[in-house]
């Protein structure tokens, strides 16, 4: 399962990216913005089973609010991570959790909603 507060990328890779495909990645409308990322996307799901999933923005969704926190942070230092590292989620949850907020949040809800 993927999730975002981006209704433009969920619906564009559950909804639109097909026909985007068809047109030879143009929109209904014209010029297909970001289409080499698009296409890099279809590519890395196509290996995977992808359920795509919207979720409200800055609605209290502990890893969203944590997503938001890194891209907050990069931004302003101006980082990249040049590949994978470590998420922190844990540690950001417990910190967040000893200031009383997330107390009923279950980190692993998505995987129980799935079986």
């Amino acid at each position: 399962m993927y999730v975002s507060d981006s209704q433009y990328l969920v619906k564009g890779m559950s909804e639109w990216v097909a026909g985007w495909e068809a047109r030879g990645w143009k929109r209904k409308g014209g010029v297909l913005e970001n289409q080499e990322l698009w296409q890099k996307l279809v590519q890395a799901a196509a290996a995977h089973q992808v359920e795509w999933r919207w979720i409200e923005g800055h609605a209290g969704h502990a890893k969203n609010e944590y997503a938001d926190v890194l891209a907050t942070r990069a931004a302003e230092r101006q980082e990249r991570s040049n590949g994978l590292v470590p998420s922190g989620f844990d540690t950001w949850l417990a910190q967040e959790r000893a200031r009383g907020r997330y107390t009923d949040y279950d980190p692993d809800q998505e995987l129980h909603e799935r079986l």
